[in-house]
């Protein structure tokens, strides 16, 4: 019998909860995305609530990486276009 590659720790509203504490604490911080500051205290909570703490890092790490470097991504890309119309504006003149 094939064993689950996850199991569920935490209800849905709890993390739902946990994230939005996070922000809140990362936005508190008044370090620029919240870094560091959403991490740990993402992973305090998901701990406290019985995960184990390498899937709370594991956890926090997705939601991150989901949540804030996807945006920072699709910034540069959206960056990288706007200069690249400006570039091909400028040589026509």
């Amino acid at each position: 019998m094939r064993q689950p590659v996850a199991t569920l720790q935490v209800a849905v509203p709890a993390a739902v909860g946990v994230y939005a504490a996070g922000m809140l604490i990362g936005g508190l911080s008044f370090i620029p995305g919240g870094l560091g500051s959403t991490e740990a205290s993402m992973v305090v909570m998901l701990s406290l609530l019985g995960m184990d703490v390498s899937s709370a890092i594991a956890a926090t790490i997705v939601c991150r990486v989901a949540t804030l470097w996807f945006a920072v991504a699709l910034g540069f890309c959206a960056f990288a276009a706007v200069e690249a119309g400006r570039e091909r504006s400028f040589n026509t003149r």
